[in-house]
Formats: C-alpha cells, sequence, structure tokens
C-alpha cells in the first residue's frame, strides 16, 4: 500500500510544518510495517510524503502510535485546509 499525502501549511507557518513533519520521519521508519516514508518540499509551497506500508494494518496501527496522535492533535493551526491523501496498490 503507497499513499501519497500532500499538505499545505497556512502562511508563514510552513518551517513549522516542516519541523512538525521532519520529526514524524525517524519513528516511523522503525515501524515494523513500515517499507518506506519519505518527505519532500515542493516549488507549490506544498510537504508531500510518500509512504508504503506492508498492508492496510500497518497503515491503521500507525496511526495508533502516540507519536502521530500528538501531531495530528497539535497540526490544525499549521495546515491550511485537510490534507490530500492518495492511495496506490504496488502492481509490480
Amino acid at each position: 500500500m503507497i499513499n501519497i499525502a500532500e499538505i499545505r501549511a497556512q502562511d508563514g507557518k510552513s518551517v513549522e510544518l516542516g519541523e512538525a513533519l521532519t520529526a514524524l520521519v525517524p519513528p516511523t521508519r522503525a515501524e515494523p510495517g513500515c517499507l518506506g516514508y519519505d518527505l519532500a518540499f515542493g516549488s507549490n509551497g506544498e510537504w508531500v510524503m510518500i509512504e508504503e506500508w506492508r498492508d492496510g494494518q500497518a497503515l491503521a496501527e500507525h496511526y495508533e502510535q502516540p507519536y502521530v496522535v500528538e501531531f495530528l492533535g497539535r497540526i490544525g493551526d499549521l495546515v491550511a485546509g485537510e490534507p490530500n491523501v492518495r492511495s496506490y496498490t504496488r502492481k509490480i
């Protein structure tokens, strides 16, 4: 399972959002069901997370991790709108 999440920061909050997103990378990569987790910043001002998970259960367990729950609870004043999340299934 591959997820691509695009997140736009509120005006003046891009650095703070980037720091919060960057802090997610090491513990997420250490999760047993995580096959890949990368963070990028686009020229359009959006942060993009590219995630690959063993399966849907691994992703569900990720969202239950205390550091993810804490992150989701505090980013409301950093993001502009809802994240755009798309899911894909690897075929080859």
